[in-house]
C-alpha cells in the first residue's frame, strides 16, 4: 500500500509543476491517477488534498466556479476528518475562487475563517498567507480590514524566508 501511495504523491507533485508551467490538460491527468490512487488506498484526507489541487489548478485556468465548488467539498472534509491546517489551506483556495468571481462578502468571510482556523492550530505561516491573500485579492476590503490583515500578516510571517513571500509583503 504504500508504493501506491507514494506514487500519488508523486503524480500530484508533477501535476503542480504541470500546472506552473501552464500544462493544464496534462496536470489533470496527473491528478485524476493521483486521485485514483489514493481512493484505491482508501485514504479520504489525501483525496481531498488532490482535490485542493485541483481547485488551484481550475483557478489557474480562470474556472473559478469548479475551483470554489471542488475547495469547499474538499474543506468539508478535512473539517470533518479534524485536519486543521489542510482545512486553512482549503478556505484560502475557496476564498480565492470567490473573490475572483466578484463574491467579496463570501470571499471575506472565507478568508477570515481560515486565518481563525490556522491561528487556532498554531499555523501562523497559513495565518499569515491567508490574511495576505485576503488582502491582495479583495479589492474592496475597508481600510480598517486591510491594515489589520497586513499588520497580521507581517507579524506571522516576519521568519518566513519563502522568496515569493517577501514581495508579497513589500506590495
Amino acid at each position: 500500500a504504500h508504493h501506491v501511495i507514494f506514487r500519488a504523491h508523486v503524480k500530484n507533485n508533477i501535476a503542480f509543476v504541470l500546472r506552473e508551467l501552464r500544462r493544464f490538460r496534462e496536470a489533470h491527468q496527473h491528478l485524476e491517477q493521483a486521485r485514483r490512487l489514493f481512493m484505491r488506498a482508501r485514504d479520504r484526507v489525501r483525496t481531498s488534498q488532490v482535490d485542493e489541487s485541483r481547485a488551484q489548478l481550475f483557478i489557474a485556468e480562470g474556472k473559478y466556479k469548479e475551483a470554489e465548488k471542488i475547495a469547499r467539498n474538499a474543506a468539508h472534509s478535512f473539517e470533518r476528518a479534524g485536519r486543521q491546517c489542510l482545512l486553512a489551506e482549503a478556505l484560502t483556495t475557496q476564498g480565492i475562487a470567490l473573490a475572483r468571481l466578484r463574491e467579496t462578502e463570501h470571499a471575506q468571510y472565507i478568508f477570515q475563517k481560515a486565518i481563525e482556523v490556522a491561528h487556532e492550530a498554531g499555523s501562523l505561516n497559513s495565518a499569515g498567507i491567508a490574511a495576505l491573500t485576503m488582502i491582495e485579492e479583495i479589492d474592496t476590503l475597508s481600510p480598517e480590514v486591510q491594515s489589520v490583515a497586513y499588520t497580521q500578516a507581517r507579524e506571522w510571517l516576519a521568519d518566513r524566508q519563502s522568496p515569493d513571500t517577501k514581495p508579497r509583503l513589500k506590495a
